[in-house]
C-alpha cells in the first residue's frame, strides 16, 4: 500500500490556515499536491518502478521510488507528469462555474507549474535538468555544478520574495535553502548512488 507523509512544513501551513479561517481553500490545495504527485507515483508504477512513499511539503510533495535509474525517457515522464497534471487541471477549471473557486483552482495550478519549473532541488524543474545532464555527462563534477546552480537559485527565490514582500514566497524560499543546503552536505553519496544505479540498469538491460 502506498504510504503518504506530512511533512513538518505542510502541518505549519495548514495551521495559517486555520488562523485565516480558510480550511476550504487549504483542502483544495492539499488536493491539487496529492493529484500532482500521485502523477508521478502512478506512471512510475506504469513505467515499472516500485513507489516507497510520498513526502507532502508546503511547496508540493517528493515521491520515492524503489530500484534503479532505468531510461532518460521513463525519467523525463515520470518527472514531467506532474506539471502535465496540474495543465491538465487548468483545463478542467474552465468548466467551473463558481468564479471564486475557479479562479483558486487556476491560481493553485498556476503556482504549482511556476515553483516545480525552476531549476532548485527538490522541485521537477530540478530533476529534469539533473536527468539530462547525466545522460551526457555523468561525473561528480557536474552534479556538483548543478547542485550549485539550485543553491543560487534559492537565494534568488528568496530575494523575489523579500522584494515582492510576500511572507508565502519568503516562507517557501526558506524551505527551499534548507533543502539545498542539505544536499550539498550529501552531494557525494547521492552521485555514488546514481551511478550504482545507472550502472545496475546496464547490468539488466545488456
Amino acid at each position: 500500500m502506498l504510504k503518504i507523509n506530512i511533512h513538518y512544513s505542510f502541518l505549519f501551513l495548514i495551521l495559517i490556515g486555520l488562523f485565516a479561517g480558510r480550511i476550504v481553500e487549504i483542502l483544495i490545495f492539499i488536493l491539487i499536491i496529492l493529484l500532482h504527485e500521485l502523477s508521478h507515483a502512478i506512471t512510475a508504477l506504469l513505467l515499472g518502478k516500485k513507489v516507497k512513499k510520498i513526502t507532502i511539503t508546503m511547496i508540493g510533495g517528493v515521491v520515492e521510488i524503489k530500484g534503479h535509474y532505468s531510461t532518460f525517457l521513463k525519467e523525463f515522464l515520470i518527472n514531467i507528469s506532474g506539471i502535465l497534471m496540474n495543465i491538465f487541471l487548468l483545463i478542467i477549471a474552465k468548466n467551473i462555474k463558481d468564479m471564486y473557486y475557479q479562479k483558486l483552482i487556476v491560481d493553485f495550478n498556476r503556482l504549482m507549474i511556476l515553483i516545480n519549473v525552476l531549476p532548485i532541488y527538490p522541485l521537477d524543474g530540478f530533476r529534469l535538468i539533473d536527468d539530462i545532464v547525466y545522460s551526457y555527462y555523468s561525473s561528480y563534477k557536474a552534479m556538483k555544478i548543478i547542485n550549485l546552480m539550485s543553491l543560487i537559485f534559492s537565494f534568488l527565490f528568496l530575494l523575489i520574495g523579500i522584494y515582492e514582500k510576500s511572507g508565502g514566497l519568503i516562507m517557501i524560499a526558506f524551505f527551499l535553502i534548507l533543502k539545498n543546503l542539505g544536499l550539498k552536505f550529501r552531494q557525494e553519496t547521492r552521485f555514488i548512488q546514481k551511478e550504482v544505479s545507472y550502472y545496475q540498469n546496464k547490468l539488466l538491460t545488456n
